[in-house]
């Protein structure tokens, strides 16, 4: 969960840079209107709020956003209500928790406030922040329609025992048929990740199948993808391929076609059956092309070079040309460090600091240095 007034940059960088950490935050916003949001003691206004909303999707334009409300707060008048209707259609959450406003004991609500609107007013407030949400999420599913979408599976379905059930990276429910994986001959388990692709969609998440077709088909990979992190589970390197058939089983198990598998040297570094891709970085790759991951652009299901981690867009880059040649830039390096020290060696007028030195002292000399005697003229 995300307080809104607290700086949570460090948590979007994470949540941005790993695929394996779900594209959702927790954002509570009880209300949306200023006023309303004082007497909770909140510590936020509504305009605060929505400039942290447009922040983070700056950072992440495809993160879910879920929060709380309550309606019929003390106090809270018609106007008031209407803020936060209107904060709800502007923010477009994926799933919000809605509830009536009531007293809880030793709270500040409770000691300094009265609950003054009536039950009745709070039910049809309510009736109406569900209807909004309703129209939001209607929304929000028909963007995702045609959409390739990596599922985690956490089980059976509860309306039907054909159907799985399991969560996007939006934390999403999506509901999907058991069937096995197109040439994989698996059914996906808890714990397996899996590529749904959603041809309609309701006005909530999968909620319910009227039609299986309708809804959703598994995208035909060659196993479960049991790893939502750039690796994949099954992809352990195997004994070295020597045979037309086992260089054929390596290729598909890879995801690569017969004719582009090729694999490492015999005995080299022990990678087996692992094949020998080129090595290109994350910035190399295209920009406009609709990646699976476009931080990372990658696509589910796809082989990477042995060394991949090396080439991500915060290290080494090989297959991206600098704009100058290591030979200028460490030219420039060591003119500028010469320059340095030669300016300051010019300009530095205390270069040499004498240190004051009194004559040299010996107790042969017959004169006294030191004496508990009193002093005499």
């Amino acid at each position: 969960m995300a307080t809104p007034f607290i700086p949570i940059d460090q948590v979007l960088q994470v949540i941005r840079n790993n695929p394996n950490v779900c594209k959702n935050i927790h954002l509570p916003a009880q209300s949306g209107n200023s006023e309303i949001l004082e007497k909770m003691r909140r510590g936020y206004t509504r305009e605060a709020y929505l400039e942290l909303v447009d922040h983070i999707r700056s950072l992440i334009p495809n993160i879910g956003l879920s929060s709380d409300f309550i309606c019929g707060f003390s106090g809270e008048t018609d106007e008031q209500f209407q803020d936060t209707l209107t904060l709800m259609e502007a923010v477009k959450y994926n799933f919000a928790y809605l509830f009536p406003y009531s007293l809880r004991e030793k709270t500040h609500a409770h000691r300094k406030l009265t609950d003054d609107v009536a039950e009745n007013v709070k039910k049809r407030r309510l009736v109406e922040m569900q209807t909004v949400f309703r129209s939001c999420a209607e929304k929000l599913n028909a963007a995702q329609v045609n959409q390739l979408q990596l599922v985690l599976v956490e089980g059976e379905s509860k309306r039907s025992d054909a159907d799985l059930a399991g969560r996007n990276e939006r934390n999403t429910k999506v509901v999907f048929p058991k069937i096995s994986l197109a040439t994989g001959g698996k059914v996906p388990v808890p714990g397996d990740y899996v590529a749904v692709k959603r041809p309609e969609a309701g006005e909530m998440a999968l909620a319910r199948l009227s039609s299986v077709k309708l809804l959703c088909q598994l995208r035909p990979l060659v196993g479960a993808v049991r790893n939502a992190g750039h690796w994949n589970y099954e992809w352990q390197p195997g004994p070295y391929p020597k045979t037309p058939e086992e260089r054929l089983a390596a290729a598909k198990k890879y995801n690569l076609e017969p004719e582009d598998y090729k694999p490492y040297p015999e005995g080299d570094r022990c990678l087996g059956d692992y094949p020998d891709l080129p090595p290109v970085s994350t910035d190399a790759r295209d920009p406009f092309y609709p990646w699976d991951h476009d931080v990372y652009k990658i696509n589910y299901g796809e082989a990477l070079y042995k060394d991949y981690e090396a080439y991500g867009a915060d290290r080494l880059s090989i297959t991206v040309k600098p704009r100058f040649s290591y030979r200028k830039m460490w030219t420039t390096c060591i003119i500028s460090i010469v320059s340095y020290f030669v300016i300051i060696s010019y300009f530095d007028s205390f270069s040499y600091y004498p240190m004051p030195v009194m004559p040299r002292q010996f107790p042969d000399t017959g004169a006294t240095h030191y004496t508990f005697e009193p002093a005499t003229d």
